[in-house]
């Protein structure tokens, strides 16, 4: 089963990096985008995190399609232990755009009696450290895309720069 999922990375990669509004000037021939598949699902596999490397690749190729003359930056609202924004940093990395993450490092706030959706996890859950995220992304992604300081802690809806 492990080796199956394995083998369908670069299938993946190369159905959901198949796009002709791609931008040329990112120049991502078919080696690159492999590798950049590739790159993304091992990074899944050594840290944890709550989506899949094919979502990742799916926002990935969001901001590939975008021009290089449109201005802005990519953010990350909540990143536990770092693996979305580490496949993220990569693809800031290609397209000279800053990676901003936002989040409370607390995990989970406690769920609501009426949200369904709550009895599947409990308070804290999700949480990571800074410091974390930090190694994550210098280990595996690129630390250079981020923006500093990139690590925005979140307090009641307000941010505040650390």
């Amino acid at each position: 089963m492990i080796a199956q999922y394995v083998l369908t990375v670069p299938i993946s990669t190369l159905f959901i990096l198949n796009s002709n509004t791609m931008h040329p000037a990112y120049r991502m021939n078919m080696f690159r985008r492999l590798w950049l598949g590739f790159r993304m699902f091992w990074n899944t596999v050594w840290i944890p995190t709550g989506t899949t490397y094919k979502t990742h690749l799916a926002m990935a190729l969001k901001v590939l399609e975008t021009p290089p003359d449109v201005k802005g930056d990519v953010v990350e609202c909540g990143t536990w232990k770092g693996g979305c924004a580490t496949n993220l940093s990569l693809v800031c990395k290609i397209t000279g755009r800053k990676l901003r993450i936002y989040d409370s490092f607390e995990g989970l706030p406690e769920g609501e009696p009426n949200d369904r959706y709550a009895k599947g996890y409990k308070k804290g859950d999700y949480a990571g450290s800074m410091e974390e995220v930090e190694e994550n992304i210098r280990k595996h992604g690129s630390w250079m895309s981020i923006w500093k300081p990139a690590f925005i802690r979140v307090f009641a809806g307000f941010g505040l720069t650390l």
